[in-house]
């Protein structure tokens, strides 16, 4: 608003000492030679220029500071794609981790059920070595429940 009014002003005074300019440097001319109707045309177009002019500054400063607005939303958008990438890789490290840790335990639960099953075998009288590597445990369950049966019936248990 203050750039439009000293717009404004910086216009009219330069009109102005164009003209006292023109009027100290021009040669006198008699009245009749230039119509009254184009000189008022001449002023309406000079004042129809100002106007033009000043609303050029105007535009061009709503420009500027458009432009301003818009780098700094690029800004925001550059740094908001980086945040959102970096827990992107956060989030999937953290699930590579819980798929590790499940593995991990899914791991410890069949050695212990194999080392429980080789305990059981190592103190059976009837001597059990029956392991399957081929199933997702690594003891047979139901051989195992065989040897307690046989066990609780004899008194071993």
């Amino acid at each position: 608003m203050v750039r439009r009014l000293f717009f404004s002003i910086f216009l009219r005074f330069r009109a102005n000492f164009v003209e006292a300019f023109r009027a100290k440097n021009a040669v006198p001319e008699t009245p009749a030679a230039t119509p009254v109707s184009i000189t008022q045309s001449l002023s309406a177009l000079r004042l129809e220029h100002v106007h033009l002019l000043e609303e050029h500054g105007v535009h061009r400063t709503a420009l500027r500071q458009r432009e301003a607005e818009l780098a700094e939303v690029q800004a925001r958008e550059v740094d908001a794609r980086a945040t959102t990438d970096a827990f992107l890789h956060a989030s999937r490290a953290a699930e590579e981790r819980a798929t590790r840790a499940e593995r991990t335990a899914a791991l410890a639960e069949r050695e212990v059920a194999f080392l429980k099953a080789l305990n059981v075998c190592s103190r059976s009288p009837l001597g059990c070595f029956v392991v399957s590597f081929s199933s997702r445990t690594l003891i047979h369950l139901p051989q195992i429940g065989e040897l307690r049966q046989r066990r609780s019936c004899a008194g071993l248990w």
